[in-house]
């Protein structure tokens, strides 16, 4: 699946090119990749057509797909590389969770980085469909909206994220085409590689569906709702904006009484 999407990628700015691939490219290629290690087997010659030399290219090696998108795009502009993505998104060359994996620890299942994040960065995409119940599996992005795994992807990486009040990560939702929301988990920290993702649910979450017992802490986390007032104070500025609906509904509704 990876070459047949890197190919269609390469293929689309090829296409875009017409029959060859511009001289200075491929000369920025050799330069950096080193002309006599890689580039005899990969068999380029600038009279050779490109679909050749991309089929060569994916055969010898998967990561100069990359270097042939980028600089094709830097070669001809923004829209090379807009369609490049959406080329990409469609063959799903781009996995954004590769930059993770999940592995299993004493305390359970765990997501860790496979790589270094700096401070801001997009560590990983949280997906799926709508629900109105919440479960163990859920993520709260609404008063009584909750986002689940896809029945094709029930076991999705966000899934296994832990909590922690110390967390790596912090949640911001983004909206999706027709309405939908997702989330994007970005980097609070510097993040190294083999350092665990985490979050803290009590952000996100009003009220857990299955509160536990946090394994760093020894606090049961059951949700934004069992927080003290002044821990309320210190995370409402980061929680998602259900919670703060829901928190000034419940301080109404408190002085009211």
């Amino acid at each position: 699946h990876i070459v047949q999407g890197r190919m269609a990628a390469a293929i689309s700015i090829w296409s875009a090119y017409g029959q060859r691939w511009p001289k200075r490219i491929v000369t920025r290629w050799k330069g950096s990749t080193g002309a006599g290690k890689i580039w005899p087997h990969a068999k380029l010659r600038l009279g050779q057509p490109s679909a050749l030399r991309t089929i060569h290219l994916m055969n010898q090696k998967l990561l100069l797909s990359n270097r042939i998108l980028l600089a094709a795009s830097a070669e001809r502009g923004q829209p090379f590389l807009a369609r490049t993505r959406a080329f990409a998104r469609a063959f799903k060359t781009v996995d954004e969770n590769s930059a993770v994996s999940v592995d299993q620890t004493p305390h359970g299942r765990a997501v860790i980085a496979t790589r270094p994040f700096t401070t801001g960065d997009a560590v990983m995409h949280l997906e799926g469909v709508i629900l109105t119940s919440p479960s163990r599996y859920t993520l709260q992005v609404g008063c009584t909206e909750h986002l689940a795994p896809t029945p094709g992807n029930p076991d999705p990486p966000w899934v296994c994220m832990n909590h922690s009040f110390t967390p790596t990560v912090h949640l911001q939702l983004r909206s999706s085409g027709g309405g939908g929301v997702h989330a994007v988990a970005v980097a609070i920290a510097d993040i190294a590689e083999g350092d665990e993702i985490v979050f803290d649910y009590t952000f996100t979450e009003w009220e857990l569906a299955e509160p536990f017992q946090c394994v760093h802490t020894g606090r049961v986390v059951e949700g934004f709702k069992a927080l003290s007032l002044d821990e309320r104070k210190e995370r409402l500025h980061l929680a998602f904006p259900h919670i703060r609906q829901m928190h000034e509904k419940e301080m109404q509704a408190t002085c009211n009484d």
